[in-house]
């Protein structure tokens, strides 16, 4: 009777798959890292929201991942993502390189061609390539907000990169323009 009540307090074996091998149960992915109300993310853990765009289908990130909010354009298959970081940087990927990086201001006015900038803010662009010619190319815009460095990426499809191009500074531009922590920096 005590041999019994040993093996019943005993740990159970891993619990085998068809196949033979062991698996282990995985822990839960972490929560979303915002949610999505009225046509915008709202971050959870950062003083971030973001303009979704018509027609894109939006994508949340992770809690306490540097992905904010993923978009994909359903005709075309183009993603956009929004990351945030908490240096200026662009954020590490294994399918590509960044063989581009160019820091401009942008939105700077002169009130004559020997002026000096008022009201311009560095951005970064970038382009990775990728390390496999099947996989798309990626170009991104970052700059400074109240959420830290945030970086837009568009992931154009085949055939699809002059159409949304675009698409990468505008959404960053509606992003800063909603950026809670701006404070006048913008014109």
């Amino acid at each position: 009777m005590i041999f019994l009540l040993a093996l019943i307090g005993c740990p159970k074996p891993a619990v085998k798959a068809e196949d033979g091998l062991a698996t282990a149960a995985l822990p839960p992915p972490p929560p979303p890292s915002g949610q999505l109300q009225g046509g915008w993310y709202v971050d959870r853990e950062l003083p971030l929201r973001i303009p979704l765009l018509p027609g894109w289908l939006p994508e949340t990130g992770r809690q306490g991942g540097p992905l904010r909010l993923g978009l994909t354009e359903p005709g075309s298959g183009s993603r956009l993502e929004v990351y945030a970081l908490s240096t200026p940087g662009l954020p590490i990927h294994e399918d590509c390189a960044w063989t581009f990086r160019e820091s401009l201001v942008v939105g700077a006015e002169r009130s004559a061609p020997a002026a000096p900038q008022v009201r311009g803010e560095e951005q970064l662009f970038a382009h990775c390539t990728p390390t496999t010619p099947d996989r798309p190319r990626v170009l991104a815009r970052c700059a400074a907000a109240a959420a830290g460095w945030l970086c837009v990426e568009l992931r154009p499809a085949a055939g699809w990169l002059a159409e949304h191009q675009g698409e990468v500074g505008n959404f960053l531009d509606d992003i800063l323009a909603a950026d809670p922590g701006d404070s006048g920096r913008r014109p």
